[in-house]
């Protein structure tokens, strides 16, 4: 139980948020270079995808160090009453995991056009285009192959 919660809950509870900022800082030089370069039509883009980024970490980090904490701290602590405690964070973080789950691919649907041109290139359906910054929807019909 103890080296489960650490190596497989806690351990990657630390390093997502490191490779995190390595990797936001990565999205900056690459905005740098594309700004030094003449692209100007991709900063946007590049902040939206930090923010996924770090949304998407935090998230996870929120979700998941309690139950790495709870299933490592079962070996210290074998009372009934903290065995029931653990196993309600356990299922309480695991529905948090699953409502965060069931909610990215919306997220990504509304602040990704990648995603929207490959949930239509996939399923078939009409592509989707975000028009505003108020979310506003409109279909455009795709042509057959």
């Amino acid at each position: 139980m103890l080296l489960n919660g650490t190596v497989s809950k806690i351990l990657p509870c630390i390093l997502l948020p490191i490779l995190t900022i390595l990797l936001a800082i990565e999205l900056q030089k690459a905005k740098n270079v594309r700004k030094n370069l003449g692209g100007s039509g991709r900063e946007k883009s590049t902040e939206r995808t930090t923010i996924l980024v770090i949304f998407m970490a935090l998230s996870f980090f929120i979700a998941e160090i309690p139950i790495g904490t709870a299933l490592a701290l079962q070996v210290a602590y074998t009372d009934i009453g903290f065995l029931f405690l653990a196993t309600f964070v356990n299922h309480l973080c695991n529905a948090l995991f699953t409502i965060n789950s069931i909610t990215h691919c919306l997220i990504f649907f509304v602040m990704s056009s990648q995603y929207r041109t490959t949930v239509s290139t996939y399923t078939g359906f009409p592509k989707l285009e975000i028009t505003s910054r108020n979310t506003v929807l409109s279909t455009a019909k795709r042509s057959s192959y």
